[in-house]
């Protein structure tokens, strides 16, 4: 039988609950047929982002030939599911504009280009 590793990539939500959030990314990945069993899926720490930390799922399926694109949404939409149903939000990006020197804005109708 030839198997194959499957890595997802993700960011990982530093302002919750790791334990919880490991459980509602494992979860889904056992949950799926395509999954072995052995070796089981895992969850590697890849790194640090902006404002996350970059993580890694691996899962082996016994059957790359059909396809493994679909088993990685699969898995992501298991994950996404998971997460709403603990109440887990994704959060959007937010930055921060400093203008060095600050520029003075006129924004009133009757400003200098009315």
């Amino acid at each position: 039988m030839k198997r194959s590793v499957v890595r997802l990539t993700n960011h990982d939500l530093p302002d919750h609950d790791r334990s919880r959030l490991l459980r509602c990314e494992l979860t889904p990945a056992r949950e799926e047929s395509r999954t072995l069993e052995t070796p089981p899926p895992n969850v590697l720490v890849k790194g640090f982002g902006d404002s996350s930390v970059d993580i890694e799922m691996r899962i082996w399926i016994r059957d790359p030939k059909n396809g493994v694109s679909n088993i990685k949404s699969a898995v992501l939409l298991r994950v996404w599911d998971k997460f709403h149903q603990q109440g887990i939000e994704i959060p959007y990006p937010q930055r921060d504009v400093h203008l060095i020197p600050p520029i003075d804005f006129d924004l009133t109708p009757e400003g200098p280009n009315a």
